[in-house]
């Protein structure tokens, strides 16, 4: 009986540290990985839809591992990689219909906001500091830069350790132009 209520007491004291872990909706319900361990690592892009709506005007488009397809009509080449270091430094390549683009910089998760929603370390912040961009045929160009505010946001919708699910859901209005993105996009570890 001892023994029962031992391991009653230890599970009602491991089970919400094990909680904890959980910040996105579909996170695993237990990891024992902390969430900069399942996040580090080689991703690939393997399936996405994104809706963008610019003044009423709206569009979709699907990636899969190799492509993007337009809701108008045609597809192009794609791929999309994503190194996380655990130094706190990313490389993010993409490759379009031959044009190749090297973003290089920090990462960080972001801290918890309640007027948007968001839970601490829900949200990675991608900063840019150097850019490497060669045209399909045509000559490198390599530019840097310097700034304090994120130059994209990953909103982790699941973080397990072969797969991450990135939810979108941006809107803007600069001069009466209104636009929005919505959906999700799923990475793959290598």
């Amino acid at each position: 009986m001892k023994r029962v209520l031992l391991v009653l007491l230890v599970a009602l004291i491991a089970i919400p540290t094990f909680q904890s872990c959980k910040k996105g909706a579909d996170d695993p319900a237990i990891s024992l990985k902390s969430r900069k361990a399942r996040l580090v690592g080689e991703w690939d892009l393997s399936k996405g839809t994104l809706t963008k709506n610019n003044n009423g005007t709206l569009s979709t488009e699907t990636y899969t591992e190799t492509a993007i397809s337009y809701s108008g009509g045609g597809s192009v080449n794609y791929t999309e990689k994503m190194e996380i270091v655990k130094d706190g430094t990313f490389k993010h390549t993409i490759v379009q219909n031959g044009a190749n683009e090297i973003d290089e910089g920090q990462w960080y998760f972001m801290d918890g906001n309640k007027d948007k929603k968001i839970k601490d370390k829900e949200a990675v912040a991608f900063t840019i500091t150097k850019i490497t961009y060669t045209p399909a045929g045509g000559n490198t160009v390599i530019g840097t830069y310097v700034g304090v505010a994120p130059d994209f946001v990953w909103r982790l919708d699941e973080l397990k350790s072969k797969e991450i699910i990135v939810i979108y859901d941006e809107s803007s209005n600069q001069g009466g132009a209104t636009s929005s993105t919505t959906g999700t996009m799923t990475y793959t570890k290598k």
